[in-house]
């Protein structure tokens, strides 16, 4: 965008949109603080570095979930780290993938690297708080209504897990600010 700017002072990124009546908040009868991930199950992703996090999490607090939306390679290794409360819902589309966001409590993307990234507009668009990594375009994506943790840093990641789990007002807030 720098770039373009240089040659073209009125040019502006208008980044695209997602539709609000899809992706909203639903209201939410957790018993548990429900994280999600939704993504393709590839190494990029860093499914694992969230998995890791949140076992380390959950010995601390066993009143959070994690449900992972997505199928791909890694699928069966990834399944085979999980010694917490963590789901495998498989691809989900529609309805199904509106609903599991909207009754979600934080949102979490720990990629490696990231282009422009729909889910996390979605994510925005249902209210939740983000949890991301400082990768490709998503720190211009989530300001305020996000913590961001250094890649491969599972204790910063934990310690984010666990102050968004502990803190409703601050889940709220984050994710009206999205």
């Amino acid at each position: 965008m720098i770039k373009l700017k240089k040659m073209m002072p009125n040019a502006y990124n208008v980044p695209p949109g997602v539709n609000l009546q899809n992706f909203r908040p639903y209201k939410k009868n957790n018993n548990k603080v429900k994280f999600v991930f939704v993504g393709r199950l590839v190494p990029v992703k860093r499914v694992d570095f969230l998995i890791k996090s949140f076992n380390s999490a959950y010995r601390i607090n066993k009143n959070i979930q994690l449900n992972i939306i997505g199928t791909g390679p890694e699928e069966e290794v990834l399944k085979k780290l999980v010694k917490s409360d963590i789901k495998f819902l498989g691809a989900k589309y529609g309805e199904d993938l509106y609903e599991i966001i909207g009754t979600s409590d934080v949102f979490c993307i720990t990629s490696q690297y990231e282009s422009f990234s729909m889910v996390v507009l979605e994510a925005m668009a249902a209210e939740l708080p983000i949890i991301f990594t400082k990768a490709g375009y998503l720190p211009n994506l989530i300001t305020n209504n996000g913590v961001s943790v250094g890649l491969d840093n599972v204790d910063e990641l934990k310690d984010a897990i666990l102050d968004l789990a502990n803190n409703k007002a601050k889940r709220e807030s984050m994710g009206k600010l999205g």
